[in-house]
């Protein structure tokens, strides 16, 4: 869940996401606030395209981020093998 929360930062940070910020108790203002944001949305296409371009910035900044984590850690894994076999 700690990647989704930095993914989402990242999303919020570089504007390609538009957030709410009814309560997650108060359901009316949720759909409202909801419709809002479609409708800006749906009559906007400047904003459509802006967030579109910031979404796939983000995206392009984390390719590989996954790959590169496992290959670290294998390559850890790889030399502490070694070393408790030498031993």
């Amino acid at each position: 869940m700690e990647n989704f929360r930095q993914i989402a930062t990242d999303f919020r940070d570089q504007g390609a996401v538009r957030q709410i910020r009814a309560s997650e108790s108060d359901k009316k203002a949720q759909i409202e606030e909801l419709t809002d944001e479609f409708s800006r949305l749906l009559e906007d296409e400047e904003l459509r395209k802006a967030l579109g371009h910031a979404a796939y910035s983000v995206l392009e900044n984390n390719r590989g981020a996954a790959r590169f984590t496992v290959e670290k850690i294998a390559a850890i894994y790889s030399k502490v093998r070694r070393e408790a076999m030498s031993t």
